[in-house]
């Protein structure tokens, strides 16, 4: 099983600022955590109390949309990634983007109980 789920968690190519340049993988991963860092962030803003959001629901939704963007990120890729339908990658990438969503709960509950 060869599924390069890799290629497209990490894309920028279809970014107009980032199109026709090459990064190496350490800069397109620092890219990816940003963007996770960045989500994050509104996580924790959208937990303060005046919001009356739930920490679950909230962390599933962020996490879903996350995972949803699969499909229009791997339309808009210029360098080849899994297709749309490869089954392997869908579940790795919603996988990934599942755990993320429970890493964003637990560190939001740790982060609530501690302010």
């Amino acid at each position: 099983m060869n599924v390069k789920v890799y290629t497209l968690l990490m894309n920028v190519d279809f970014l107009p600022f980032f199109e026709g340049r090459v990064f190496p993988p350490i800069l397109e991963w620092i890219f990816h955590l940003l963007i996770a860092w960045i989500i994050a962030f509104f996580y924790l803003v959208l937990l303060k109390p005046k919001y009356k959001i739930r920490k679950s629901l909230l962390a599933c939704l962020l996490s879903f949309i996350a995972a949803m963007s699969y499909f229009p990120l791997t339309v808009l890729a210029k360098k080849e990634t899994p297709a749309v339908d490869n089954a392997t990658a869908v579940i790795f990438w919603f996988s990934g983007h599942a755990i993320y969503g429970l890493v964003l709960y637990r560190f939001g509950k740790r982060n609530i109980h501690h302010h």
